[in-house]
């Protein structure tokens, strides 16, 4: 972990990711961390979600949770207000999008494209596929052709059960694409890429600005490799308790796990205490 968190500036914005990290493991939202969230509204604490899923996949849960801030989709690619209203959005130019789908063609992964307002698959009826669709909770065009969408995409995802493959072509196509693309797993077989701006770190400042806020006073929760860019903005880093090793050493604090309330956790012992708003007890 960095440095105390002790010598941190006043809390006066907080950035969540979702799954794994806001998310229970049934993706829902547990009582506890609804009470936290309300309890950082009452201490005029904005709460902002930052997920590498595409908006429409956030709005139910920024309604539950009647947030006012900012949100950003899409590992930080597209900002949008709680009432659905675009403020930002970051797409790839075609020919970058064409040549990663060409590196891509001779590997046995599944790709997947999405944009603003659609998630494009070779196959609706693969099995990471359905999952995604469980999740997400709508249900991705199918085409065979991907050529013809390059003009118009946020998100490359590619996915593969083999956790080696994935982790191999992170660092592969992190050094080839590294001046046009992000690209970070969000999960051990997931690799999103996005274009080169669009990161949950460049997420955090945009908000923060939004929000009338800096970075140093931000505190940031997550829990996967594609949260590093914002945990390392943050004032204040929080990494879930299931997090692995990279992401808890780019921390200021470790919670608990998202399967024990660690999001709750987070907010009543770090915090609540740096908000200077409402009485910590």
């Amino acid at each position: 972990m960095v440095s105390d968190p002790n010598q941190y500036k006043p809390i006066k914005l907080v950035l969540s990711d979702m799954d794994g990290t806001i998310l229970a493991p049934d993706k829902t939202l547990s009582p506890a961390t609804i009470r936290a969230v309300e309890r950082l509204h009452q201490a005029k604490i904005p709460v902002s979600l930052v997920s590498a899923r595409p908006p429409r996949a956030m709005l139910p849960y920024v309604r539950q949770l009647n947030l006012m801030a900012p949100c950003a989709g899409f590992n930080g690619g597209l900002i949008f207000t709680p009432d659905g209203r675009t403020e930002r959005n970051v797409i790839f130019s075609s020919d970058i999008v064409e040549r990663i789908l060409h590196k891509l063609e001779a590997l046995s992964v599944d790709v997947w494209l999405q944009n603003e307002k659609n998630w494009y698959v070779r196959d609706g009826q693969a099995d990471l596929v359905q999952r995604e669709q469980k999740m997400l909770g709508f249900t991705p065009q199918e085409t065979k052709n991907f050529q013809h969408l390059a003009h118009e995409v946020n998100r490359i995802i590619v996915t593969c059960p083999d956790k080696a493959l994935i982790a191999h072509l992170e660092s592969h196509f992190g050094q080839v694409f590294r001046t046009e693309a992000s690209i970070l797993r969000s999960t051990p077989i997931k690799l999103n890429i996005t274009p080169i701006k669009a990161t949950k770190g460049q997420a955090l400042k945009d908000i923060a600005t939004l929000c009338e806020a800096i970075p140093e006073n931000v505190a940031c929760l997550g829990d996967a490799p594609n949260d590093l860019p914002m945990l390392r903005e943050a004032g204040l880093a929080i990494a879930m308790g299931q997090s692995s090793e990279i992401v808890k050493e780019a921390a200021t604090c470790v919670t608990g796990s998202n399967e024990k309330d660690g999001w709750a956790e987070a907010v009543e012992k770090f915090i609540i205490p740096r908000c200077g708003t409402i009485d910590a007890t």
